[in-house]
């Protein structure tokens, strides 16, 4: 013998199921989901596949400037005095990293540079491109909610990147992050 319970159970699913056919049928349909409100589209923060970028220049915080450069072979190089060989990967996350970067907002007003430190003290990375034009980001501080951190591409507009896309490229703008390791004997 069937349960009461089971009954009543097979009773919803089959009324739910006439609802579903009802409106399905209908030439309105299911209009409340077609007439959902569209979400913004997302800011895009920097176009380009990292083949094109021939040389990255980083000028750290508190730390001298240092210039990668891909030679012919599509393997980084240092142009500087550090004799550490490169990892290659390391460099190539770099570049393909800096795109992928989530845009939170754009700002209409500037805020002070107190506040984002995009001018007083910034890391800045200047990209430059087979075509021979050259990009400049700047990085800033982390906002006051600490939900995301300051950013200038050029003289654009100033961004607020995402706080977890920003760390995970954060160690990578640092030489120690791009240098192959030195193995302890």
């Amino acid at each position: 013998m069937i349960r009461r319970s089971t009954w009543i159970l097979l009773i919803v699913f089959l009324l739910a199921l006439a609802g579903l056919l009802f409106l399905s049928r209908r030439p309105e349909g299911l209009k409340v989901i077609q007439d959902a409100t569209p979400t913004a589209a997302p800011i895009a923060f920097l176009e380009y596949t990292s083949e094109e970028v021939v040389r990255v220049t980083i000028q750290p915080k508190d730390s001298p400037a240092f210039t990668l450069e891909r030679n012919p072979q599509t393997l980084w190089q240092m142009i500087a005095v550090d004799p550490r060989p490169l990892d290659p990967a390391k460099v190539e996350e770099l570049v393909a990293t800096i795109p992928t970067l989530k845009v939170q907002s754009q700002l209409g007003a500037a805020p002070p540079d107190s506040a984002t430190g995009l001018e007083s003290s910034p890391i800045l990375i200047t990209l430059e491109f087979k075509d021979g034009h050259k990009t400049t980001v700047r990085f800033g501080n982390l906002t006051p909610t600490s939900s995301g951190y300051y950013a200038q591409v050029d003289n654009g507009p100033v961004l607020v990147l995402n706080k977890s896309s920003f760390d995970n490229l954060s160690p990578l703008m640092a030489l120690g992050g791009l240098v192959q390791p030195i193995p302890v004997p």
